[in-house]
């Protein structure tokens, strides 16, 4: 996940990738990159944000828990560093969440899970 950067961040052309006769020219970013200090953060702030439109509840002890309930039915999310854990009550619901989430965010669904 790409986060939107909130501060200017400058980065030094590679040499591999520099534009001929500009080469002591910056890029200034717009989007966090992976490896950059502040990825992490900018990129959690998105999913916050979103999920939070969604409808979704922050959990009081675990910051990166989320709860949907409506209908009495009941959608969980839980984020992990670059991964999401999306649980719920109807499969449905939880592939209609997926499919919102990915026209939002670049993502890779690894199915359903069932564990015995």
């Amino acid at each position: 996940m790409n986060g939107l950067l909130v501060e200017e961040i400058y980065i030094e052309q590679l040499d591999s990738f520099s534009i001929l006769g500009k080469e002591d020219k910056a890029f200034l970013l717009k989007k966090a990159l992976y490896g950059l200090k502040q990825a992490l953060r900018a990129s959690y702030e998105r999913m916050d944000n979103h999920l939070i439109q969604l409808g979704f509840s922050k959990s009081q002890s675990e910051i990166t828990l989320y709860m949907k309930i409506a209908d009495s039915e009941t959608l969980i999310v839980s984020i992990y560093v670059d991964d999401m854990l999306v649980t719920g009550t109807n499969i449905e619901l939880t592939q209609k969440f997926k499919g919102e989430m990915e026209k939002i965010f670049e993502m890779t669904d690894l199915g359903v899970r069932v564990m015995k």
